[in-house]
């Protein structure tokens, strides 16, 4: 009776350690036969942190090979966030197919601070000369087109907001006027100031020759509180260098270098726009 439960027990234990090694073998052949999942990234991405973190502007994720019905999906989250507003997320992609087989792939984005929109408002004409004042804010407005370090607000939306908002001294604007208008044309600086020379005196020897001067502030659109201010003064004779030779007789092209010289300075005192887009997603 003995012996012959043992030789069952025996018989029994050699089933299961065939079955299981069946079992095994069979799982390690699937594995070799099924068609292999893989991730592809998109490339690493550098966009404004105003311009969103949307799939259509930092790329997809593609899927390759698979047992088909693969789902994808990815969540962000903050790696870095330095005090200049740079800020870096990871985009962890994931796969999954209906073969159980999974897959990751890391995307880094960067989003960088946005240069800050600056509004010149209609300056102050102190030089009693016609159009001076008009003259002088659209050359200040081509300066500050031209910078990489500005967004500046168009002219005709200025124009139009002034108008609507009833802002007849924008350089003595109160604290109600000048948030409401920062507010309609979403300026995070205004360029206020005032035209004091604008005028051309004859030379007996070098001819016509222009002045031009003016003060002008960058302010805080919301808060008021001025960032950069400065007195400008340029006169035609400024880069004689004899008899006349060197004279500059235009003076829109002499109030032209005046605004370049005034620009240079004024930009070097605005802050990039803080990015405050990057956030935690939830897996989609």
């Amino acid at each position: 009776m003995t012996q012959r439960f043992g030789l069952s027990a025996g018989i029994f234990v050699r089933s299961v350690w065939t079955l299981s090694l069946a079992v095994f073998v069979a799982q390690v052949a699937n594995a070799q036969t099924l068609p292999t999942l893989t991730l592809t990234c998109p490339p690493d991405a550098r966009i404004p942190c105003d311009h969103g973190t949307d799939t259509s502007l930092t790329g997809s994720a593609t899927v390759a090979g698979g047992c088909g019905g693969s789902v994808v999906s990815f969540s962000d989250s903050i790696l870095t966030s330095s005090e200049r507003g740079d800020t870096m997320l990871v985009r962890l992609w994931r796969v999954s197919d209906s073969c159980g087989q999974n897959q990751i792939c890391r995307q880094r984005i960067s989003l960088l601070p946005s240069p800050p929109e600056v509004a010149v408002l209609p300056l102050e004409n102190l030089a009693g000369a016609d159009e001076a004042s008009r003259i002088l804010a659209r050359l200040l407005e081509t300066v500050l087109g031209q910078s990489p370090h500005v967004r500046l607000v168009p002219a005709g939306a200025v124009e139009d907001a002034v108008l609507r908002q009833r802002v007849r001294q924008p350089y003595l604007m109160d604290d109600t006027q000048r948030q409401r208008l920062a507010g309609v044309l979403n300026a995070a600086y205004f360029l206020v100031g005032s035209v004091l020379a604008y005028k051309t005196v004859d030379d007996p020897y070098s001819g016509h020759i222009p002045t031009v001067a003016c003060a002008l502030q960058l302010t805080e659109a919301r808060s008021g509180a001025t960032v950069w201010s400065g007195t400008f003064h340029a006169t035609g004779s400024d880069g004689e260098w004899l008899f006349g030779l060197g004279v500059e007789h235009d003076i829109t092209r002499l109030a032209k270098r005046l605004a370049d010289k005034a620009m240079r300075q004024a930009t070097a005192s605005l802050k990039p726009t803080v990015c405050r887009t990057a956030t935690v997603q939830i897996p989609r």
